[in-house]
């Protein structure tokens, strides 16, 4: 399988055997996770967060994907002859795998901030095909959405809270708030549309 690990991209993780678009033939998805510090100055402003003081947060960039076989084939060519399917203009003589494609069906991102040990999941993003219009009922951005989730809190052990905006722009809002409710969020802030849960922590 081709190597995804780069100077940006830390590692791999599968996530799930998943079915997925258009047809639901089901493969093995794949988290690639990003993970670097960035600084902020003092009285900085997020959503659903003040932060009085300088200091600095996680962020995290992970993208979801699954792999295809990158096919090669050898085309002999021949004079035009008319087939049942048209003009054929030549023969495969062989085909050969060389390697795989990688195929991104979403982008997640999220911040972490320390000293209010305040988890900001920011997005779930679904690309093209791989989307629905009704994200609460939409099994792969569920599915998705729940191992970020996951995963986010395994690197953030100490996190107490996570919060997320109350809109996503691709959904229908009131149908978003219900996805948002079927994960265990409730609103925060009416005001800036923020959503928000404790963790659970475990024993």
């Amino acid at each position: 399988m081709t190597s995804d690990i780069d100077d940006y991209w830390e590692r791999r993780e599968l996530v799930a055997r998943l079915p997925l678009p258009p047809a639901d033939h089901e493969s093995d998805v794949y988290f690639l996770w990003h993970r670097s510090q960035e600084r902020y100055g003092s009285n900085h402003r997020e959503l659903g967060l003040t932060l009085r003081k300088a200091g600095t947060r996680e962020y995290v960039h992970v993208k979801a994907c699954f792999f295809v076989p990158r096919i090669i084939l050898t085309i002999g060519l021949n004079p035009p002859v008319q087939t049942d399917f048209g003009e054929e203009i030549g023969t495969v003589l062989a085909s050969e795998q060389q390697g795989h494609d990688r195929i991104f069906i979403a982008g997640l991102q999220a911040w972490y901030y320390p000293t209010e040990k305040v988890l900001m999941l920011w997005e779930v993003d679904m690309f093209g095909q791989y989307g629905t219009s009704d994200p609460s009922t939409d099994f792969l951005l569920s599915t998705l959405w729940q191992c970020f989730e996951e995963g986010l809190l395994k690197e953030f052990p100490d996190c107490e809270r996570i919060i997320t905006p109350g809109w996503e722009p691709q959904y229908d809002e009131a149908l978003f708030k219900a996805f948002l409710r079927q994960r265990g969020y409730s609103p925060q802030d009416e005001v800036q549309r923020i959503f928000a849960k404790t963790t659970t922590k475990q024993p």
